[in-house]
């Protein structure tokens, strides 16, 4: 399953507001969850940034929250100054 939302609709994510609401900084969420460091840190600073299925639902899960509440869509006067968000599943 593959869905590309370029230029279509503009979401974000909202993994770092959700971790740091939850107290997690962005260490404890690599940690907790098992993904690279470097990975979370991407998706961490680049609310635009592609992203799999499965890492946001991993994500989502180690957050005890559903993956669709870890993206938000952006209005369209915002959409410019993110990139447009992948979600992959290969």
């Amino acid at each position: 399953m593959r869905m590309i939302f370029e230029g279509r609709a503009m979401l974000r994510l909202k993994i770092r507001e959700i971790a740091e609401q939850q107290g997690i900084s962005c260490r404890q969420l690599a940690r907790r969850s098992g993904l690279a460091a470097l990975s979370v840190r991407r998706y961490w600073r680049d609310p635009g940034a592609h992203i799999r299925t499965d890492t946001l639902a991993i994500l989502a899960h180690t957050l005890g929250v559903s993956p669709l509440a870890l993206l938000d869509d952006v209005p369209s006067r915002d959409a410019e100054t993110l990139q447009s968000v992948s979600v992959l599943d290969d």
